[in-house]
């Protein structure tokens, strides 16, 4: 089996595989049908952001070691992590090549292009350097055809100095690598090509062909954020708050604030609806380490209050329902019954305050009814019939017991009582049953801490 089905195989989505066969066959049966091995070509793959460029590198790459192409290098931006990333995926997506790291020297030589190879690096003056050099010393680039794949192609590699008769270091190395080869294809990737596409005639980078592909059925970019009308997801806030934000002592302003619960809430539907694995949320205040690091303080503290305050704390509450209208407001698919449940089942909160009200409006209760006839026919029958029970106590008692409970007693009973098997759930309506049970499971598993068989506790549905 070819390099690119194996590659394939790994895909998970149709979809996504598709779109990864049709850029593979615009480059080598359209573009790069008749290359003839001895000649530089520049191509251009642009996609929309965050849509899945990555993928469709790796199925190029696959693709060109079926078409007889044996020498890769893949350039990510001066970033370790996305360095690292990249390297592991390909790792990852290529067990049958020699996969490298900017390291890897040695691997690369005891491979002997027996393999084809990959060699990831990121787009590093001394890392460049060091890999021109072992390029041009091992002396395979006369034999075999050099493959670069740029992954944001308009980032450092593109000459920067070409207004001043100069060359930029990253594009020299780069362009010796090229020229070093006896031929190579040079693959440019962005999302933003408007620099690669603007260059002279005469720039050897300029692209001679370019490819475009669209990006998942799901995926949302520039087109719905930044729409006319204005999209519902853009929400404007006060402009003074990107300076306030960076300033230490200053509490956190309103719009990340909102923000925040806003993520909070958006967590908590994807883990009840089990809909996706990550949630991520992006802060970006401004392009200092201590800026990053003031803001980060600030949510971390946020995030605390939240956390332990929620229970008291009338304005964390207020905008927890602030953010949870906005949202239901745009998508009304948000479960608000199994949420209202999930909190019942699995977070108790039982705030100080609620239950203070609850003992006093008890204790007032009890002596208001003391004397009554039928409170006290009502508590001989109690003392006589539930003796040694809880529910024989007399209102004397009660009246020493209540002052004495704490919110803890109580959450241990609560916790102690709340079981899947104590439980009656009622539900009415035209439902797809299997998505009920499958979601209430799921609920219940949590508070159970094994997996919940509702076979155990069914009663017979009655049409």
């Amino acid at each position: 089996m070819s390099y690119f089905e194996n590659y394939i195989k790994l895909i998970q989505f149709e979809e996504t595989k598709q779109s990864v066969r049709e850029v593979a066959d615009k480059i080598f049966k359209k573009y790069l049908s008749n290359y003839d091995y001895r000649s530089t070509v520049n191509g251009l793959l642009l996609g929309e952001v965050q849509s899945g460029k990555t993928g469709q590198i790796f199925g190029i790459i696959a693709a060109g070691a079926d078409s007889d192409f044996k020498l890769f290098i893949v350039l990510t931006t001066d970033n370790k992590r996305l360095q690292e990333q990249t390297f592991k995926r390909a790792l990852e997506s290529f067990p049958d090549l020699c996969v490298c790291n900017e390291n890897d020297t040695v691997r690369f030589q005891t491979n002997k292009m027996r393999k084809p190879v990959v060699i990831v690096l990121k787009k590093n003056t001394s890392i460049l350097k060091k890999w021109r050099n072992e390029l041009l010393n091992c002396g395979w680039l006369g034999e075999w055809p050099l493959f670069i794949i740029d992954d944001e192609a308009d980032a450092a590699s593109l000459n920067t100095k070409v207004n001043r008769n100069d060359i930029s270091k990253i594009n020299k190395h780069i362009s010796d690598m090229r020229e070093a080869s006896n031929a190579c294809v040079y693959l440019q990737v962005t999302a933003t090509p408007q620099a690669i596409i603007l260059q002279t005639i005469e720039s050897n980078f300029k692209p001679q062909f370019v490819v475009y592909f669209k990006p998942g059925k799901n995926y949302l970019g520039g087109n719905f954020f930044f729409s006319r009308p204005d999209s519902y997801c853009i929400r404007p806030v006060n402009e003074e708050e990107i300076k306030d934000i960076k300033i230490p002592d200053e509490n956190i302003s309103a719009g990340l604030a909102s923000a925040i619960l806003n993520f909070l809430i958006v967590c908590a539907n994807i883990k009840l609806t089990n809909a996706e694995s990550v949630c991520n949320f992006l802060i970006h205040p401004s392009v200092k380490i201590q800026d990053h690091n003031t803001v980060a303080q600030k949510i971390g503290e946020f995030l605390n209050e939240v956390l332990n305050s929620y229970d008291i704390d009338i304005l964390i509450k207020e905008g927890l329902k602030n953010e949870w209208d906005n949202l239901h407001s745009t998508k009304p698919e948000l479960e608000t019954t199994l949420l209202l449940l999930d909190e019942i089942i699995n977070h108790a909160t039982l705030a100080q305050s609620d239950i203070d009200f609850v003992k006093a409006e008890s204790l007032n209760l009890i002596k208001r009814n003391r004397d009554l006839p039928l409170q006290k026919a009502l508590e001989e029958h109690n003392t006589n019939i539930y003796l040694g029970s809880i529910y024989s106590n007399s209102t004397k008692i009660l009246e020493k017991t209540y002052p004495k409970v704490t919110r803890e007693n109580i959450l241990n009973f609560y916790n102690k009582i709340f079981e899947p098997k104590n439980i009656i759930i009622s539900i009415n309506g035209d439902v797809d049953k299997s998505i009920i049970i499958d979601k209430f499971t799921s609920i219940l598993t949590t508070k159970t801490d094994n997996k919940f068989d509702y076979t155990k506790y069914q009663i017979p549905i009655v049409k």
